[in-house]
């Protein structure tokens, strides 16, 4: 199966590579990797300026997750994934390296994404589009994203999820394992559908394989 990722939506936002192979090995597992990309993508990067939002990522790093690791790896884990898939676009990777800033930082104040540099604005919009209000459930939350959400906002939401799935495979509780795979089908699947094509093969791939783990485990339990 072969998509081409070259796309432009309507935000001018598009990967850089010129063409991704989706393949299913045996297992089951995405293996398809960017074939190549433009002449400017090194270029492009060089000139994003992201070592602030780096720097600015570390406040999660204290953070911890319930898999494992922190919250930091997270950002920089969903920022390495859009790199993968060829996303140079500045604001999109800004974005990817905080966008757990406002809703786990401890003591966040908006200034500090605005005064990283001319595009923190920019950046703090979708940063806030991600994040949750306060009080809002999840679910509500995913389908006003779906709905309303910016093709930034979508394209931070289905690679963070990525991100959170493959996370996923180290988490013990069968339970949430479950939950949120049924959730991944349910809101991040439309989503990924909209933006990436292969982001949606590869979520589907996720979704299986932990899934897969899940009752696996559960059978163990009941023998």
């Amino acid at each position: 199966m072969k998509k081409t990722a070259n796309f432009v939506d309507d935000d001018g936002i598009r990967p850089d590579c010129v063409s991704n192979d989706v393949k299913v090995d045996e297992d089951g597992m995405w293996v398809g990797k960017p074939a190549s990309f433009s002449e400017g993508f090194k270029e492009r990067l060089m000139k994003a300026n992201l070592i602030p939002y780096i720097c600015l990522s570390l406040r999660l790093s204290q953070k911890g997750r319930k898999a494992g690791g922190t919250m930091h790896r997270h950002q920089l884990d969903t920022f390495s994934i859009l790199l993968e898939y060829g996303y140079t676009d500045r604001i999109l990777l800004k974005a990817a390296l905080v966008h757990d800033l406002k809703e786990d930082a401890l003591d966040f104040n908006e200034k500090e994404i605005v005064d990283c540099d001319m595009d923190g604005p920019a950046v703090l919009a979708v940063v806030k589009e991600v994040s949750r209000p306060e009080g809002e459930d999840k679910a509500t939350f995913l389908r006003r994203i779906l709905k309303e959400g910016s093709t930034r906002a979508k394209i931070v939401k289905v690679f963070d999820r990525i991100s959170n799935m493959i996370q996923l495979g180290f988490a013990t509780d069968l339970n949430f394992v479950q939950r949120i795979s049924e959730e991944t089908e349910i809101l991040i699947f439309p989503m990924a559908l909209e933006v990436n094509y292969n982001a949606y093969i590869e979520l589907c791939n996720l979704v299986r394989t932990r899934m897969d783990i899940a009752n696996s485990h559960k059978n163990e339990n009941v023998a």
